[in-house]
This record gives structure tokens, sequence and C-alpha cells, in this order.
């Protein structure tokens, strides 16, 4: 009889105990969207985000984290609450990374803000951290926005350069008599390449153009 007495109070206790539990959290940025870019209007985007356990407890794979993420413009905010299983071991001071939508679709042509905050885990549902948030901001579907060629290298037979932009693009590569050489589409990106075997040496150009007509040129020399 005795131990019919004591084991509702074991129950009671670690019900206590653990909902008191506590342990610091961190969302500490995103891997995706990228924060200033300007995104078509018809295109999808992961929402990534790195985490960190800032400890003093271990977190293991079998807990759930908790993260509330609101979804804003000038005109309307959505809110989420996301559940994700830490689905490995991470120490005081180890990092993951976790998608909390694989592939948002966007529904107005507005400037975007994308917050994150992890609230605590089911194990410690109490986050210690203060600044346990972050956010990201960008752009979708403002056609002001001039299609720009970065950082354009050749090396070893390729192209390789960034675009401000993602969408259907077309790629040409011409010499300095207007010739096209070579005609491309681009696969949805910001990080592009392009196999290009150069019939000498010396300058060439690469031009980009979106359906909509927007283009721009950068040249490039070939050693």
């Amino acid at each position: 009889m005795k131990k019919l007495y004591f084991l509702p109070f074991l129950i009671v206790s670690y019900l206590s105990i653990n909902l008191s539990a506590q342990n610091g959290i961190d969302v500490r940025g995103f891997i995706s969207p990228t924060s200033g870019f300007n995104y078509d209007s018809s295109a999808t985007e992961a929402i990534e985000v790195r985490f960190r356990n800032d400890g003093p407890q271990d977190l293991f794979g079998q807990d759930t984290i908790v993260f509330n993420m609101s979804i804003g413009t000038n005109d309307t905010t959505e809110f989420y609450s996301i559940r994700k299983r830490v689905n490995t071991t991470l120490s005081p001071g180890d990092n993951n990374t976790y998608v909390l939508n694989p592939a948002y679709t966007f529904k107005w042509e507005n400037d975007y803000t994308i917050c994150v905050s992890a609230i605590g885990t089911n194990f410690y549902p109490n986050n210690t951290t203060k600044n346990a948030r972050a956010c990201v901001s960008f752009i979708v579907g403002v056609d002001e926005l001039k299609l720009n060629i970065d950082q354009i290298l050749f090396n070893e037979n390729r192209i390789e350069f960034n675009l401000n932009t993602q969408g259907p693009i077309t790629a040409f590569i011409f010499d300095l008599t207007g010739r096209v050489l070579a005609e491309k589409k681009l696969s949805n990106g910001i990080n592009q390449s392009i196999d290009f075997t150069a019939p000498a040496k010396g300058f060439y150009f690469l031009k980009v153009l979106k359906a909509n007509g927007q283009s721009a040129i950068a040249k490039f020399m070939a050693n």
C-alpha cells in the first residue's frame, strides 16, 4: 500500500521537474531565403535556419524543437508554430540546420521579412537564451531591380558568375565582333557556371537575358 501512495508522488515530482527544465537555444540566422535578394513572384523558396544549442544541457535526437515563425509584408503577417525533431545529439555549442518549409510560395509582390524564434524543446521547454530570434528581409516581384552580373571569372574552360535575381534566364557568349559563340538556358539560381572553350586568348562577353526583356553584359578574359 505504501508503494501505491508513493507512485503518484513520483509522477507529480517528475512532471514538475520537466516543466521547469531550462536550456539555452538560439536561431543563429537563415540559410534561405537570402537577405536583400529580389525573388521572382512565381518562385518558391525553402525556409531554412541555422540553430545552436547554447547549453548547458545536451539535446538528444528524440527531442523536439519548437519554433515560432512570422512571415510579414507591409500589409499582412502570417504566424506559424513548427516542431522539428532534433535528429542528432547536440552538445552545448553545437550547430545544426533545420528546414521549416521546403517550398514556401510567395503570395504577394512586396517587401518581406521572415522572423524565427526558438521557444524551447519538449525536454527543456524554457529557453534561457535572451536573443533567440533571427530575421531576414528581401523583395518579391519588384521589376525595378536591374539585372546584374557579379564576380565573373573564367578558369579552366568554365565561366563562373553570380546573378542578383532568379527566374528563367538565357545566357549568350559572343566575341568582340558580336558573333554568338554559345547559348545556354540557365538553371534557377544565383550562382551560375557555363562550360566554354575559348577559340583563342582574348576578351569575350557574357550576356544574360530575362523573359521580361531585362539584360546584363559582362566582359571576361580567356588566358
